[in-house]
């Protein structure tokens, strides 16, 4: 069956560590992790602007609504 995961925390609290270790230790591959943190990397470059924050979590929320549209198993993260 299906599921959700949302990991919330304060910034530095371990959320990305937990659901990178949960990812990981899925041996079936269908868990995957979407992070606001995600949006705020390019080029394998990290760049945060507060400003952006509601455009990150409406990116996080569109992804996983697509997903799970796919049905696959889903970590999400807000951070």
């Amino acid at each position: 069956m299906p599921k959700l995961t949302i990991v919330r925390g304060i910034s530095g609290s371990g959320k990305s560590t937990l659901a990178k270790k949960i990812v990981d230790s899925d041996e079936s591959g269908n868990t995957i992790m979407i992070s606001a943190d995600d949006f705020f990397t390019q080029d394998d470059q990290y760049k945060f602007d507060f400003k952006l924050i509601k455009a990150a979590h409406a990116y996080c929320q569109g992804t996983a609504f697509t997903i799970c549209q796919e049905v696959k198993m889903l970590w999400f993260i807000f951070g």
